[in-house]
Formats: C-alpha cells, structure tokens, sequence
C-alpha cells in the first residue's frame, strides 16, 4: 500500500516505523528525481510533526539504509520550508547537462542559500563544482543576485571542512551547519509567536563572520528552553474559579509545575483529532499556530498547565 494511503488510514502504524520501512512503502521504494515515491516521500514529511523527522534524520545517520543519503537530502529541504523559505529541492542524481545542486532556498527576505548535504565531512570537497552550480543557477535568472552556499552535515566534527572553508577563496560565501542544529533551529522556530525572531533564525544561515553556526545556535536553543522551564516552573495561587453567572467555587491549591513533554502530548492528540475530523494534515508554524501546506486552513492550539479539578484538567 503506498505511504499516503497507509498513513492516512494507519497514522499511527506508520509514525512507528522506522526510516528504512518508510522508504519502503513510499512508492515503490526506489527514490528517483520525478518519481512517485519521490513525492510521495516529500508529501509525507510535510504532513509529520517534528519530533519525526528528526528520528528519521538519526536514522539515516546511523544506519546503513539504502537511498537513506537521499531520504536525508528531502528531510534537510523540509527543515528549510519549515523554517518558510521557498524551497526547489534540486537533484538527487547529477544528469549531464542540469544542475545538480541538493537544494535551493529562496528566503523572503531576497537571498537565496544553495544547500549541499553531506552525511560525512571526511572527505575533500569540490567547492569549485558547487560555485560553478550557483553562477550556472545565476545565469538562468533562478537564483538571487544575493546568494551563499550552506552544507549541511551529518558529522558533528566539521573542523576539517571548516579549515578548507577558511583556505578558499569561497570563505565569505559558504558556511556549515550540522543537520541536528538545523533541527534545533526549527525548534526555536516553532516555540516562539514573533515574526522577527523568525527573521533573525533565517539571517543565521547567511554568512557572517564565523563558519559553523553550532555554537550560538546551541546558545539560542539553551536561552528558550531554560526561559520556558522557567516559566513552567512557576507555582500558581488559584483561590477562585467563576464557573458561570451567580456560580463561583471557591478553590484553594498550588498548581505544580505540568511537565513540557506531558502538555505537548496533549496538544499533538487534539491536533490529531482535528486533522481527522476535517481530513486535513497541520503543520507547526509557531508554538501555538498550525496550518495546511497550502495555508488555507489554520488551528490554534493553546495547552494550559494541569489542573486538579473535576471539570477540566487542562
């Protein structure tokens, strides 16, 4: 059975399998350019929560899958899309005569970021060959008159690409960024409201004056998680509750801290139960906001912290 009609029958028998069983059933298994289960592969990333997609990059780090280089070249684009960059997801094959860049992200702000994936670093790389994408990609008007290149990499150790970076003369137009620190960024992405910090996470991809992002990626990451257990933290003084007209109840307690991973549960099965009711899939744009691939439908889903009452835990 092919993987959106599985899923759309089983969501859950498929969210349990692993990546190497995905491949399998998406199409018929063999990822070509242009192919059904290319799209099918595609379609079904943008239709999953997070939290899967980044089980499925760790698996196609980690294990020997066949076409798992490929899975992962689709599951790096998707990260760029949720990060609401225009994204034309390249070649998984080079074919004389076309382009064979990995990705291309367009970001709304004008620059456009060609995207190589390397699962490994240990190796030299051609940085002449993927200029020459980038100037062939200009030529034909398909890429912004600003522009950089980006690798992303399996490897958390990039010292030795970072070192050919700084010894080129492509130092000021390529960076690197791990695939587990682009995951994070679309964390942050996602658990926050404002349009400007959006805009800021998108300006990290561009060349500034260091080479690997990791580090202040890892510091943003940090900063948000601390300030929510902080704010997660913090006991609450209820002593009354209005039900209704002429109907109050007087309570007295201390609310304890719910933890994150217990609220989140929550909100992904009310989610789930709206996607089935409406026949729709929702991503996450915002930590409260979800909305269609195509943008057209759109859920607010707020989770308050648990609270022991008879008539309402949340």
């Amino acid at each position: 059975m092919p993987l959106l009609d599985l899923f759309e029958k089983g969501r859950d028998t498929v969210l349990a399998m692993s990546a190497s069983q995905v491949l399998a059933i998406s199409g018929d298994g063999n990822l070509k350019d242009g192919s059904h289960a290319s799209h099918e592969l595609r379609e079904f990333l943008t239709r999953i929560g997070l939290q899967h997609i980044e089980r499925y990059a760790r698996d196609c780090l980690s294990e020997k899958i066949l076409s798992g280089g490929l899975f992962l070249q689709d599951i790096v684009n998707e990260l760029g899309r949720r990060l609401e960059n225009t994204i034309d997801y390249g070649l998984y094959r080079g074919v004389r005569g076309k382009v064979g860049y990995d990705g291309l992200w367009t970001l709304p702000e004008g620059h456009s970021i060609l995207v190589e994936v390397k699962s490994s670093t240990a190796y030299t790389i051609d940085f002449d060959r993927i200029a020459s994408y980038r100037d062939r990609l200009k030529e034909d008007s398909k890429i912004e008159k600003s522009s950089s290149i980006l690798f992303a990499v399996g490897d958390e150790d990039t010292s030795g690409l970072e070192a050919q970076i700084r010894g080129s003369r492509y130092s000021w137009d390529i960076r690197v960024i791990s695939i587990e620190a682009l995951i994070k960024l679309v964390k942050i992405k996602e658990s926050t409201e404002e349009e400007a910090t959006l805009k800021k996470i998108r300006g990290l991809l561009i060349p500034i004056e260091y080479t690997k992002l990791d580090g202040i990626i890892d510091v943003m990451f940090t900063t948000t998680s601390d300030i929510e257990e902080s704010m997660a933290a913090q006991d609450i003084n209820v002593n009354e509750v209005v039900l209704g007209n002429n109907c109050n109840a007087d309570i007295s307690y201390n609310v304890e801290r719910t933890p994150k991973e217990e609220i989140e549960s929550v909100k992904q099965n009310i989610v789930a139960t709206v996607e089935k009711h409406l026949g729709v899939s929702f991503h996450a744009k915002s930590r409260a906001l979800y909305l269609t691939k195509d943008g057209q439908t759109k859920l607010f889903c707020a989770v308050s912290k648990r609270y022991p009452t008879t008539y309402a835990e949340y």
